[in-house]
């Protein structure tokens, strides 16, 4: 019996040998990771175009509620004064070359944009040019957020260029040279809403406060330390080509500004640099692709198009010439 059992069990075989598996491992191949990348590559070109409209969409928004917070003030400037604020205290280049007081237009609605306190800090028999150390304040509602907010920094004199901000929007300044609107030298049918020492009252706009502008939007332009001045976007100044929109061209032009500036035509702001202030003009100008906002005088924003017809941006800019601009512009 035990050589039957020792028999059997010699024909056993041990194998010490590990069994192999014939499953696959887990994992990608090659094909398969280019595959999902490219995939992946397309969804981004695809999506990437759709946020940044959305995110330029909300900046729009952004800034037309900018622009509705400053009509805002001015009707209610106006309400208080029976006029709206002056275009500035400042020389007119024809006649007086010696106020001692210059105060540029953004001062006057301050209170109206609840920044009372910063008003009351203003010495109202000081010029200007003596008070903006302590005037290097960034005003959120004048800060477009499709444009960049910038402080002047370059050098100059009369102590002006001591680091304030600049702003995204500037007043409606009518259609030809900034000298051309100092009191008493222009028809009177080409007066815009604002100018040398001047503000309109309601009644003053024949043409109708919704078929005339009050303010635009305008770039601020870089002004480095070290580098030329350029004093395009400057909301806290009386100077020519800094705040004042004067619509010889349409929106966006190619056509340069004239002033005190620097001639950047690939950033959208061609400059025709000149040192004098009487014939300076500056053309409104934005961030958005297509044209600007406009605040017109009744309080309403609406979009003008870089397209939008010479004759009728012309119309739209004065406020008692009798012109009828098409209301589909």
């Amino acid at each position: 019996m035990w050589n039957r059992i020792v028999i059997i069990c010699s024909k056993c075989r041990l194998s010490t040998t590990p069994q192999t598996s014939s499953a696959r491992q887990p994992g990608f191949t090659l094909i398969e990771l280019l595959v999902t990348i490219s995939i992946m590559s397309v969804l981004v070109a695809i999506l990437l175009p759709a946020v940044q409209q959305a995110r330029e969409a909300a900046r729009r928004s952004s800034c037309r509620n900018n622009l509705k917070q400053l009509g805002l003030a001015l009707h209610n400037y106006a309400g208080a004064y029976g006029q709206f604020p002056l275009g500035m205290i400042g020389k007119n280049p024809y006649s007086d070359k010696t106020v001692s007081r210059r105060t540029p237009f953004v001062i006057m609605i301050l209170p109206f944009l609840d920044e009372g306190t910063l008003f009351s800090q203003w010495n109202h028999e000081e010029d200007f040019a003596q008070q903006l150390k302590g005037f290097p304040t960034r005003l959120a509602v004048y800060q477009c957020p499709s444009d960049q907010s910038l402080t002047m920094a370059a050098s100059g004199n009369a102590g002006q260029n001591v680091g304030d901000y600049k702003g995204s929007y500037g007043l409606n300044w009518g259609i030809h040279e900034y000298a051309e609107q100092a009191p008493g030298h222009p028809p009177e049918s080409r007066y815009a809403p604002f100018h040398i020492s001047y503000g309109a009252s309601l009644r003053d706009i024949t043409d109708g406060t919704s078929s005339t502008f009050a303010m635009l939007e305008i770039i601020q332009a870089p002004s480095e330390i070290g580098e030329p001045k350029d004093r395009r976007g400057r909301i806290w100044n009386t100077a020519s080509c800094t705040s004042q929109v004067s619509n010889q061209y349409t929106p966006n032009s190619a056509f340069a500004d004239r002033g005190v500036c620097v001639d950047r035509p690939l950033s959208g702001l061609p400059c025709d640099r000149d040192s004098g202030d009487g014939n300076d003009f500056m053309i409104s100008r934005s961030r958005h692709s297509g044209g600007v906002h406009t605040l017109l005088c009744d309080g309403s924003v609406r979009f003008a198009s870089d397209s939008i017809d010479l004759n009728v941006l012309q119309a739209l800019s004065s406020c008692r010439g009798n012109e009828m601009p098409s209301s589909d512009w």
